[in-house]
Order: structure tokens, then sequence, then C-alpha cells
């Protein structure tokens, strides 16, 4: 499964209680689900998201991570949207910063994102096409979020008969 996230959106915080939900949901024996966000693994990231990738049960937050894995087929890619002002408010109470700081902090982190994901990639990460699912934040609580996606990655699973791995664009520019 992949996911991408508008800056602020709540991704981090889902994908963490969707590796919870999922480990408590899957059957024994199985890997546990991880969450490594991209930004730990920038140095090597297209090998390491494709080794993760065909490992199976992991979480991939982080940039460029859809865009390595758009072509394989066993992934579910998934993108997390919400509300500038919802994703300021995320912003400031996460970074502890007002609001022209939190501002300016998603407006840097988006366009690096898309620098990044359009010079490494040759992609637009707004664009939808990449993603089987787009969800808006603003809509659900995380844990509905995580419900949701949890769902959608065990019936892929049961109908595709193989894992599903999550991954996710970077919240935040470092």
């Amino acid at each position: 499964m992949a996911i991408s996230a508008q800056t602020g959106s709540g991704a981090l915080q889902v994908a963490e209680g969707l590796a919870e939900y999922l480990h408590t949901h899957s059957r024994a024996g199985e890997p546990p689900w991880g969450v490594p966000p991209a930004w730990m693994i920038a140095h090597r990231s297209i090998e390491t998201i494709l080794s993760l990738v065909r490992a199976g049960n992991v979480i991939l937050v982080g940039w460029g991570a859809i865009a390595v894995a758009s072509k394989l087929h066993d992934v579910f890619h998934v993108r997390l949207v919400a509300s500038l002002e919802r994703r300021i408010a995320r912003i400031q109470t996460r970074e502890h910063l007002g609001r022209d700081e939190a501002l300016a902090f998603i407006e840097r982190s988006d366009r690096g994102c898309a620098r990044y994901v359009k010079r490494y990639f040759h992609r637009e990460v707004a664009d939808v096409l990449l993603y089987g699912l787009v969800i808006n934040t603003d809509h659900f609580a995380d844990v509905e979020v995580v419900r949701l996606l949890g769902e959608a990655v065990l019936n892929r699973q049961r109908s595709l008969r193989f894992g599903v791995r999550i991954v996710h664009a970077r919240e935040t520019l470092i």
C-alpha cells in the first residue's frame, strides 16, 4: 500500500495507527507491519524502498516512495489531503509554531516534495492517477482513516493473495 499526503494531513499518525491495526488483524506468523519515514532512508531511497516493498508488510512514509513503487502491482497507493486550515492547525500543534510559521513550513515542504518527485522521478505528486485512493482527512478522524485503510489493505490481501505495502509521502521537510 502506498500513501502520499499533504503536509499536515496527519499521515504519519495514520500510518502508525494503521501499522498497529494491521498487526493486530494479521495472521499468525506474518511479519509485523512497520512505518519507516523515508527521510531516514533518503541516502539509499530507491534501493531501500524497493527492498522494503519486496519484503512486504511495510508502510513507507516518505518522498518518492509512491514514484519508486508506482510500477509494482502489489502496492496500494494512497494520498492523504486536507484543507490548508486543518494542515496549518496540525503543524502548529506538532511543530509548536505560530500560524504564519506553520504556513511557511507547509509551503516550503510542499514545494520541496513536488520538486524532489519531479526532479528524480519525473512525476507530479498531485497527479491523482498515481493513487488508488485519495482521502481528505478533514472528513475523518485519524482512527477512521486507520480503519478505512486497514480494511482496504486486508480486503486487498484476501482478494489478491499477496502482501500489500503502504508507501506515503513525507510530511515534513528536513
